[in-house]
């Protein structure tokens, strides 16, 4: 499916944004969380599909590293996919 290999080359927010655009995938508003960014629903020829955006802090004690961001796509029936990349 060309779209998995797509988001599978994601590499940032802008790319993210972009690739939920182009296929048409909408904002839920109903679930949220501190650490998610956003989850969006759609579907990819014709098959259900979602996309949880979220970050995480990846700094100790003593230490200041860039967050990082993860995006995982769920297709029905073809599996889950993530990306991470510097926030």
């Amino acid at each position: 499916m060309k779209a998995i290999e797509e988001f599978k080359s994601i590499g940032s927010d802008s790319e993210l944004y972009a690739f939920l655009k182009r296929y048409a995938f909408a904002e839920d508003t109903r679930e949220t969380s501190a650490q998610i960014l956003g989850i969006y629903r759609g579907t990819l020829d014709g098959t259900s599909a979602s996309v949880t955006h979220r970050w995480y802090d990846p700094s100790g004690p003593f230490q200041n590293e860039p967050d990082i961001h993860k995006a995982k796509l769920e297709v029905t029936g073809h599996g889950n996919y993530e990306v991470a990349y510097e926030g």
